[in-house]
């Protein structure tokens, strides 16, 4: 992999066909890093489990990925996977240390996932480390694709995420915080609650230009995103501020209510 020697067990087995994927002792390792992916049955389109032990990310998305995307982390836990051939769906208990995106280290992802109830999945997401603290938890029901979620942003430090704006914010300071509850379906979420900006300062590449102190909240409310006097200083200390609304239902069509 990536012109570097893993060790397969001899034994290994992997068949795809009509009645889907069936692995047998399909595990790869090598100095103290291992992926093992095994069926729960011989039964066609049995569920597999795959296993996690001290895993880089990197070993893989070294591999695939372009020079401009770099993701890091160690993984270790197990999921289960089901239904691959007609919509997969897992249950897991995986953590991600120090992943990483574009350099920057978010910090360490636990995800477990369960569906002990028929129909629903339960999620609990937490991102801890890098003086970061959020905490994802509900559920989920895969035949009405109906959410309950809760979100809480204890604290997330802007420097942590400016790697997923791929370059377009540089120089980050500050952190966010602020509570959600995300209900609806997914394919028209009801998100309600606020996300605080907190000393929050970042250079725009495009612009070559600092912006600081920011201070100000946005809030969330089913198909509105309001802005009550949100202020943008520059690096003069000159007020940019921002009234109004945005309204969207799904997230992607956007209509704009706004006075600068």
């Amino acid at each position: 992999l990536n012109y570097e020697a893993w060790n397969l067990s001899e034994e290994n087995l992997l068949r795809y066909g009509k009645n889907g994927i069936y692995a047998n002792n399909f595990e790869l390792s090598k100095s103290g890093n291992s992926i093992k992916i095994q069926s729960e049955s011989e039964k066609p389109n049995a569920p597999l489990t795959v296993d996690f032990k001290n895993f880089e990310i990197e070993t893989i998305t070294n591999i695939a990925q372009k020079s401009t995307l770099e993701i890091g982390g160690k993984i270790n836990g197990n999921a289960l996977i089901k239904n691959l051939q007609k919509t997969p769906l897992f249950t897991s208990n995986l953590n991600i240390e120090n992943f990483t995106f574009k350099k920057d280290t978010l910090g360490n992802i636990n995800i477990k996932v369960d569906n002990q109830i028929a129909n629903t999945y339960n999620a609990k997401v937490e991102i801890t480390g890098q003086e970061n603290q959020v905490n994802l938890d509900g559920n989920y029901k895969v035949s009405t694709k109906n959410l309950n979620m809760s979100l809480d942003i204890v604290k997330l430090n802007l420097k942590s995420i400016q790697g997923f704006t791929f370059g377009n914010i540089t120089k980050s300071t500050g952190f966010l915080n602020g509570n959600f509850k995300i209900t609806g379906n997914s394919s028209k979420p009801n998100v309600n609650g606020e996300l605080k900006f907190n000393e929050i300062g970042f250079k725009v590449k495009q612009l070559n230009a600092k912006f600081k102190s920011i201070n100000d909240k946005i809030v969330f409310q089913n198909d509105l995103i309001n802005l009550d006097k949100f202020t943008i200083k520059d690096e003069k200390d000159n007020n940019l501020t921002i009234n109004g609304k945005i309204i969207t239902t799904d997230f992607s069509n956007l209509g704009f209510d706004l006075g600068i």
